[in-house]
């Protein structure tokens, strides 16, 4: 029973510190969020949804999936829907002088690129505009992924060989002010993972709500929430060391 009653009363303390560092984080942000413009909270809440991936492979691994094309075509507004295609005559018999639409995925493969490159540079200037860059420990889950070409994975694990050892992360992070929630992410799919504990020192960071485009943090349902703080791209971080963490039941 004793160590039951130990067991709730480190779970309070730990949900207790982590609102208070939620609070004090989102006080920050309650000001520059009503400063976000429709477009800034467009592209945020996308990332947030499932953008995130389309754009993290495509900064990792330069990847493009043809179902990354599909949605862009499906989705665009007012799309104008003669760039990808090509006329051509079809001469027979039966259908004489018809035309035949043929589509041009190069044009959209094309478009959809240097869309995404707008993309990119757009969100990452809003963390840079809008960011903190006090010192805050968060923490992300990552797992090991055998088919990705560039296995962030096995870069983590190759520079925890040795303190002092550097990486350059060219994607986006994903972070969490909850050890519990990012740790969620370290056995997806029963793979391999490992979780990282980051120090935001310098590095400007912002606070993504759930539903990021109400852009009212103060509405922000915590049952939802990730308590993200989203990491720019190209950043170099360095190796510092291993370190037990304590188990607390959630």
């Amino acid at each position: 029973m004793k160590e039951h009653q130990k067991l709730i009363k480190e779970k309070k303390k730990y949900k207790t510190s982590l609102l208070k560092k939620t609070h004090l984080i989102v006080k920050k942000f309650l000001t520059k969020y009503k400063k976000l413009n429709k477009k800034e909270k467009e592209i945020l809440g996308l990332y947030k949804w499932t953008y995130y991936q389309n754009i993290n492979n495509y900064l990792t691994d330069n990847y493009i999936s043809f179902k990354n094309l599909e949605d862009y075509f499906i989705k665009k507004e007012n799309i104008n829907i003669n760039k990808f295609q090509n006329f051509t005559l079809v001469n027979n018999k039966s259908n004489k002088n018809k035309k035949k639409t043929v589509f041009n995925l190069m044009n959209l493969f094309t478009e959809y690129k240097n869309n995404i490159d707008k993309e990119i540079n757009f969100l990452n200037s809003i963390i840079t505009k809008y960011g903190e860059t006090d010192s805050t420990i968060v923490y992300r889950g990552i797992t090991e992924d055998k088919k990705r070409k560039n296995n962030f994975y096995k870069e983590i694990i190759k520079a925890s060989k040795k303190k002092g050892n550097k990486i350059f992360v060219k994607n986006f992070q994903s972070t969490s002010l909850d050890i519990f929630i990012s740790e969620s992410f370290t056995g997806w799919r029963k793979n391999k993972g490992i979780l990282l504990e980051i120090n935001t020192n310098n590095i400007p960071y912002i606070y993504i709500p759930f539903d990021i485009s109400k852009g009212k943090l103060n509405k922000e349902k915590l049952y939802n929430s990730e308590f993200e703080l989203l990491l720019p791209m190209n950043i170099e971080m360095e190796y510092l060391g291993k370190k037990k963490l304590k188990q607390i039941e959630t």
